[in-house]
């Protein structure tokens, strides 16, 4: 069986719109009714970017090769799973869709297309490469979070109660200029400046693939086995807000709270982000956070 073929009887399975397997520089192996508007290039270019971004801020959890990366937008999901070591396969599924059930026909495809990706011929010439937005950019300053007025105090509260309430590890509000506006559950055992840098990598990447495919904004969910899990969902345009958590959170119902959460900061981020801009975030990460 052909790769097309293979991806083809995947997205028949696993009822999906469309599949494309691509290597992590961005090539396009094969894909399968991509959408004919979109150019493919620069696509998986973005597809390799966003998978890019996404390992290396795990690797700040303790985790690298992800398990699942879920991009979730209003009409429209990505599924990203890897098939090989440098092999990665993205299913394009609507919302309707059951994501356990694209997750098991993903599972059960990937032995196979590994087989199969082992007999292409690799291109003579190294593509062009996106590297991971946000990499190398944490300046002076950024990430800091502002001193504790009453905005970044309430926010504070109410990323507190999400971890409380889901047996979250961290909830953390995160600026587009890639800084640490509030946070709550267990500050002290993360590197908040450098996972707010490298945050604003996954939100850049996702908020231009869902400009390619018509869609307002994504949703982001990285899984690894055995390890911190994260997820990502923007505060209108100007934050985003991150929970990490573990096997003992449920999904659902993490869901369900993000979306309450994220009603309540909304109101909140904003003159935080005024604050924090005017103040420079001069404070000490330990003054800040105390609890």
């Amino acid at each position: 069986m052909s790769l097309h073929k293979a991806l083809a009887a995947l997205c028949a399975r696993a009822s999906a719109s469309a599949a494309v397997l691509l290597d992590v520089n961005g090539v396009q192996l094969a894909s399968h009714q991509l959408p004919k508007r979109i150019d493919a290039r620069p696509l998986t270019a973005l597809l390799a970017g966003n998978v890019a971004a996404a390992e290396e801020l795990s690797r700040h959890f303790g985790g690298g090769t992800f398990r699942v990366i879920v991009n979730e937008g209003r009409r429209l999901n990505l599924c990203f799973a890897r098939v090989a070591e440098s092999t990665i396969l993205v299913v394009l599924f609507e919302d309707s869709n059951a994501l356990g059930r694209v997750r098991l026909f993903c599972e059960k495809s990937a032995p196979e297309l590994a087989a199969l990706v082992q007999v292409i011929p690799k291109p003579a010439s190294k593509p062009h490469v996106l590297s991971p937005p946000g990499e190398g950019r944490l300046a002076s300053g950024h990430g800091a979070v502002p001193p504790l007025d009453k905005e970044a105090a309430a926010m504070r509260e109410v990323l507190s109660e999400l971890c409380l309430s889901t047996f979250s590890q961290l909830a953390m509000v995160i600026s587009t200029d890639g800084r640490a506006v509030a946070a709550g559950g267990k500050t002290k055992d993360f590197e908040l400046p450098t996972i707010a840098a490298l945050a604003v990598g996954n939100l850049t990447t996702s908020r231009k693939l869902a400009h390619m495919l018509d869609e307002p904004e994504f949703s982001l969910l990285i899984q690894h086995d055995k390890r911190n899990n994260l997820f990502m969902a923007a505060i209108e345009s100007h934050a985003v807000l991150m929970v990490v958590f573990d096997e003992a959170t449920a999904f659902g119902a993490l869901k369900a709270r993000v979306r309450r959460a994220t009603a309540q900061l909304q109101s909140l981020v904003s003159p935080c982000l005024e604050t924090g801009q005017a103040e420079g975030g001069a404070a000490s990460e330990e003054s800040q956070l105390r609890p």
